[in-house]
């Protein structure tokens, strides 16, 4: 459930009252999935998306696409750069 909240909250950009109306949840419990999973992602992942990130920054070309990962990454409070 954590999985399928945190997909549709980031990939479907839906609400948590969407969320919650099409899982039969509450709201309340959807920001707590959503929140489980990000920091189960956070946990996992941080040290992979660092090195990949400081790796594609060599590549002057991947600067601008990295910097709009960066920005979408801040302002969803994914990761505090």
């Amino acid at each position: 459930k954590c999985r399928q909240a945190f997909e549709l909250s980031y990939f479907k950009e839906m609400t948590y009252k969407e969320i919650a109306e099409a899982m039969h949840i509450s709201s309340r419990t959807v920001e707590e999935h959503v929140q489980k999973a990000t920091k189960f992602l956070r946990e996992d992942l941080k040290e992979v998306l660092f090195c990949l990130l400081f790796l594609a920054s060599l590549i002057p070309s991947c600067r601008l696409f990295l910097e709009s990962v960066k920005n979408k990454m801040q302002k969803r409070h994914f990761f505090s750069f």
